[in-house]
């Protein structure tokens, strides 16, 4: 004879479950009293080492021209293969 009903998936040992139950009141009563900021402007967002909308839609983000080396930006294209010697000291002493 077959069953007609799943079998249902193995529920964690309580230890687990009380673990993970202490560990998420945890957070958010840490959460509560140290509530999170936008790295930026300290206004609130909703997890730690975010930022805020306003924040995020004024971030400019490194665009080409840059050293390929160091990340640097350039003023101006410099043409294939430019790299930038500042800290040149420091990656090849």
């Amino acid at each position: 004879m077959t069953s007609d009903t799943a079998e249902l998936p193995a529920t964690p040992p309580p230890a687990k479950r009380l673990a993970s139950a202490a560990r998420a009141a945890g957070h958010a009563l840490t959460d509560l009293i140290l509530p999170p900021q936008c790295l930026a402007c300290d206004r609130r967002v909703a997890g730690d080492g975010g930022l805020c909308p306003e924040c995020w839609s004024a971030l400019r983000l490194i665009e080409r021209p840059f050293c390929e080396r160091l990340g640097t930006p350039f003023p101006y294209d410099m043409g294939e293969g430019a790299e930038s010697h500042y800290g040149d000291g420091l990656l090849n002493p």
